[in-house]
C-alpha cells in the first residue's frame, strides 16, 4: 500500500543573514524547483521547472506556459500545479517541491479552507499529492531558487511547452554548474553511472498531455 506523506513546510528563519543556497534532496528523492515569469500585457506566464537529484545533476527541465493569468500569485500557483503534474507523468514517486512564493506555500501546507484567489489551483495541487509515495513542499528564498528563475526568464522567448532531458538551456546550465561546484560535484549534467534514465516513452507521453492541456484556467 502506498503511503502519502502529508505536506511538510520548512521556512527559512527571519533572522538568517547569510544567502541561502540550493541544497540537494535526501536519498533517492527528486527535488523540483519552480518559478514563474508573468507577461501582464498578455495575461500569460511561463513556469520554469527543474528537477535535480542528490548529486545536483539535472534530470529534467521544462518551460510550461499558462494563459488567463491575472496576478503573480496565480502564475506561481499554476507553476506549482504543473510541478506535481510533471512529477506524476514522469513517474516520480518521491519528490521535494521548492518555490519562493509564501502564499502558495501556505496554501499547499495548511489543512484549513483556502479562501484566497488561488484556492481552486491549490485544491488541484493537493488532490494530486495522493499520487506520490512521499511529497514535501518547502518555501525557500529566491537565492535558493535561481535556476528555476533563470528557466522562467528563458521561457519568455518560448511560446509552447518545451522540455530538456538531462540538460537545460545554456543560461540555466551555467547557473547549475556554479551550484554544482559549490556542492563539490562535477559540472556534468548527465546521470552518474548506474543511475536509471527517465524512459523516453514517459517523456513523450507527458509532452503530449501537456500540449493538449497546457492550461484550463
Amino acid at each position: 500500500m502506498v503511503e502519502n506523506e502529508l505536506l511538510e513546510r520548512s521556512l527559512v528563519p527571519k533572522t538568517a543573514t547569510k544567502s541561502v543556497k540550493w541544497e540537494p534532496p535526501d536519498g533517492d528523492m527528486a527535488k523540483i524547483n519552480f518559478a514563474a515569469s508573468v507577461q501582464q500585457d498578455h495575461n500569460t506566464s511561463k513556469a520554469g521547472i527543474i528537477a535535480r537529484n542528490k548529486d545536483g545533476l539535472i534530470m529534467v527541465a521544462c518551460i510550461y506556459p499558462s494563459t488567463n493569468i491575472s496576478t503573480p500569485e496565480m502564475a506561481e500557483a499554476w507553476a506549482c500545479l504543473h510541478v506535481v503534474t510533471f512529477g506524476e507523468e514522469l513517474g516520480f514517486r518521491e519528490i521535494c517541491v521548492e518555490g519562493d512564493t509564501l502564499m502558495v506555500d501556505k496554501g499547499v501546507t495548511t489543512t484549513g479552507e483556502d479562501r484566497s484567489c488561488i484556492s481552486n489551483v491549490i485544491k488541484a495541487v493537493k488532490c494530486k499529492c495522493a499520487n506520490f509515495t512521499k511529497i514535501k513542499f518547502r518555501f525557500v528564498p529566491c537565492s535558493a531558487n535561481t535556476t528555476a528563475h533563470a528557466l522562467a526568464k528563458e521561457g519568455r522567448s518560448h511560446e509552447r511547452l518545451e522540455y530538456w532531458m538531462e540538460e537545460a538551456p545554456a543560461s540555466v546550465e551555467d547557473i547549475n554548474s556554479v551550484l554544482s561546484r559549490g556542492l563539490g560535484y562535477s559540472d556534468g549534467y548527465f546521470p552518474v553511472k548506474g543511475e536509471k534514465h527517465l524512459p523516453l516513452l514517459l517523456m513523450r507521453k507527458w509532452r503530449l498531455n501537456g500540449l493538449r492541456e497546457t492550461n484550463r484556467g
